[in-house]
């Protein structure tokens, strides 16, 4: 079994300054936890786990850099542009910009998790995603906008060991628009063997 997680989407396409969360020509400062919730093969209990977080993601662009490749993130000194890590003195690599004027979809492939489902078990996949303002210490941070999605309660993010078949599966999950200026979408492959 493997989990990837393909895109981070913002805005859905979008040009729309404010489709970020943040007042157009500022793009949204996004903090995020994307995982699967599976079986433990010690315990057999299922078990939470994330894979692909900021600081991962910032790990892996260091990682790029050292063996020599080109990253696909960059540090940014203007708060409007994007695909961005800012940093805080005691976070590093907290947040991840995304402007829904410019690259409004972050690329996520690099980041999987590959592991075995028994034919009694289950897995999810599971994610919670904020958009901050502000994320600079000295103003504060507050949550502008929160979007869970996935788990072992949500049928269309919930596989069945005994129901599984070998395939590739798409799964697009997307933030209620109870806020028009505001839309997000996560975008996870799941590829059974």
């Amino acid at each position: 079994m493997t989990v990837t997680f393909l895109s981070i989407e913002v805005g859905r396409g979008d040009t729309n300054g404010t489709a970020d969360g943040d007042p157009a020509g500022d793009a949204g400062d996004f903090d995020f936890e994307l995982g699967t919730v599976k079986p433990d093969p010690e315990t057999g209990l299922l078990s939470k786990r994330f894979f692909v977080s900021p600081r991962i993601i910032v790990s892996h662009v260091e990682d790029v850099i050292a063996a020599g490749g080109t990253p696909f993130l960059r540090f940014c000194q203007e708060r409007i542009q994007s695909l961005c890590i800012w940093e805080e003195d005691f976070q590093p690599g907290t947040y991840i910009q995304v402007n829904s004027e410019h690259a409004n979809e972050l690329g996520l492939t690099p980041f999987q998790d590959r592991f075995a489902v028994p034919f009694t078990s289950q897995f999810a996949v599971w994610g919670e995603i904020q958009e901050i303002d502000d994320p600079f210490p000295s103003s504060g941070s507050t949550i502008d906008h929160g979007f869970s999605f996935g788990g072992l309660g949500d049928d269309v993010a919930t596989f069945e060991g005994d129901s599984l078949t070998k395939g590739t599966k798409v799964k697009v999950f997307t933030q209620a628009d109870d806020q028009e200026s505001y839309r997000l979408d996560v975008t996870v492959q799941v590829t059974i063997e």
